[in-house]
C-alpha cells in the first residue's frame, strides 16, 4: 500500500499534461468534424461557422501540444489529472457550436457534459423543437463520450 502512495507523490510534468491534452483535443478536433458535416447538411450555416470556429481554435492550440517531447512513461497522478481535465475540454470545445441553437452558454456547457458523461440530462423543455443539428450533435457527443 505504501508504494502505491508514493506514486501520487510525484509533481505532475508540465510537458506530459501538455502532450496528452494535445493528443485528447486533437481527437475532440477529429470528433467534431461530424456535428459540422450535419450542419451542412442541414443547413444552418450559423452553426456550421461556430463548429468551425471551435475545430479550428482545438487545431491551433492542440496540434502545437501534441508535439511536445515529453517521456513516454506516464506517472499516476499524470493519468488522473489528464482525464479528469479531458472529462472538462471535450464539453467546454462543444458548447459553443450548441449554443447556436440558441441556448444560453450555461445551458449549452450543462447539454454539452451531459452529452459527454452520458448521464441523459438536458435543460431544453422540448427537444422536439430543437434544429437537427443540435440534435444530431447531442446524439454524437453520446456517442463517444460512451466510448
Amino acid at each position: 500500500m505504501q508504494e502505491g502512495l508514493q506514486t501520487l507523490t510525484y509533481a505532475v510534468r508540465p510537458k506530459v499534461l501538455g502532450r496528452y491534452l494535445g493528443q485528447i483535443g486533437l481527437m475532440v478536433d477529429a470528433l467534431l468534424l461530424a456535428p459540422l458535416a450535419a450542419s451542412l447538411v442541414f443547413a444552418e450555416y450559423s452553426m456550421t461557422w461556430r463548429f468551425g470556429l471551435a475545430f479550428g481554435l482545438l487545431l491551433v492550440i492542440c496540434l502545437p501540444l501534441a508535439r511536445i517531447a515529453a517521456p513516454k512513461t506516464i506517472q499516476n497522478n499524470e493519468a488522473l489529472c489528464i482525464v479528469a481535465l479531458a472529462f472538462v475540454l471535450a464539453p467546454l470545445a462543444m458548447a459553443y457550436p450548441m449554443a447556436g441553437a440558441g441556448l444560453s452558454f450555461a445551458d449549452a456547457l450543462f447539454e454539452s457534459v451531459s452529452a459527454v458523461t452520458t448521464t441523459g440530462l438536458t435543460t431544453v423543455s422540448r427537444p422536439e423543437e430543437m434544429s437537427p443539428t443540435f440534435l444530431f450533435s447531442r446524439a454524437w457527443g453520446q456517442w463517444y463520450g460512451g466510448l
